[in-house]
């Protein structure tokens, strides 16, 4: 159908407004490909971030790969990442620090970070500070600007409209905590406050805790989570969304090993879930309350053949938004890593926060 690798990149841009149109999705979509087959890596690159999305693990990862190895940088990146934190494939340390230092040593600066972050914090990988230093002194020598990068699918699929990011940076900032001195938003400086303040805080203050790996995060949700049911909030009540199934699986661990230790078994009805199960559960409740009274949703597909992930988290923030008491009687939303949040999360997760 194309003659160049430039042909089919001008009809990418040319329809990628038509994304959601099924029938030119399998047209563009066949133009990634031919890119990609040719030795386009940032099509590639793409290519695994559509077949993640649509929890592909498999193709994604042999995407990945094949962008890692025709030198993108964020494929590196992500690969290494996909080791660390065993997503996808098997966890090893080995390989993840490999492809992190060959992406930081072409210099992407987000890989430099990491390593600094994994060399001083003695969690994953144990504590260097030679190599810290090493990593830390190359930062100074790159701007994410110079180095450039490529377009994320986020950024690529132009139909998103930009204003949900813009207005859930917004919506966000304005739920932030007024700490002992200064206010703090997302991005912005932070008070620095202890961790008891954390744990044992007001249970009707919101608050964003912003701190590097190792420091005690999820210690401090879980005690958090305690201190939350021991003074009146049911777990039933409590929400804790996160990105990864693995996340999940931790702290419900944790939360059981807890209830162990304290005899607090109400703990382990906390509702842990990703996002996008969060939101294929909200969806499956939609579609239960359709003959209810007042209820203004039409029932939808949710088999992942009809749906796939980020347009899952947008039809469920646009259902609670217009059923807000969908949500129930949660009381408390807590989200992992959510300066991450972007696009269908950031909608999915303003929605929760508007329900309250």
């Amino acid at each position: 159908m194309w003659d160049s690798i430039e042909e089919a990149k001008k009809y990418i841009n040319s329809e990628k407004k038509y994304w959601y149109n099924p029938q030119k999705r399998e047209d563009i979509t066949n133009a990634i490909f031919y890119c990609a087959d040719n030795g386009d890596v940032n099509s590639q690159y793409l290519l695994y971030s559509i077949y993640y999305k649509k929890a592909d693990y498999k193709s994604a990862f042999l995407w990945c790969v094949k962008a890692a190895e025709n030198g993108n940088i964020q494929a590196q990146y992500d690969l290494g990442l996909h080791y660390l934190y065993g997503d996808i494939i098997d966890k090893d340390i080995t390989k993840a620090l490999s492809w992190l230092e060959q992406s930081a040593e072409n210099g992407y600066q987000e890989a430099n970070k990491k390593l600094v972050n994994l060399y001083r914090a003695n969690t994953i990988v144990r504590i260097n500070e030679q190599r810290a230093k090493y990593w830390a002194d190359r930062l100074s020598g790159y701007t994410v600007e110079e180095i450039g990068r490529p377009l994320l699918l986020e950024e690529w699929m132009v139909q998103q409209p930009e204003t949900f990011t813009k207005k859930a940076k917004v919506k966000v900032s304005e739920k932030t905590v007024q700490a002992d001195k200064e206010s703090t938003t997302i991005g912005r400086t932070f008070t620095p406050v202890e961790q008891d303040y954390v744990i044992n805080g007001d249970i009707n203050k919101s608050f964003v805790v912003n701190a590097g790996p190792g420091t005690g995060k999820t210690y401090s949700l879980i005690r958090r989570l305690d201190y939350l049911v021991s003074n009146g909030i049911d777990a039933d009540d409590i929400v804790v969304i996160s990105f990864t199934n693995a996340v999940v699986d931790e702290v419900k661990i944790r939360l059981n090993q807890l209830a162990n230790e304290n005899g607090n078994n109400a703990l382990r009805n906390t509702f842990v879930r990703t996002y996008h199960s969060l939101a294929w559960w909200l969806l499956k409740m939609g579609n239960e309350y359709i003959d209810e009274e007042g209820f203004d949703w039409e029932e939808i597909n949710t088999s992942f053949s009809q749906l796939n992930y980020e347009d899952g988290l947008i039809k469920a923030a646009k259902m609670i938004e217009k059923n807000p008491e969908v949500v129930g009687t949660w009381k408390c939303l807590v989200v992992d890593e959510i300066q991450d949040i972007n696009n269908g999360k950031a909608m999915f997760v303003m929605a929760l926060v508007d329900a309250w």
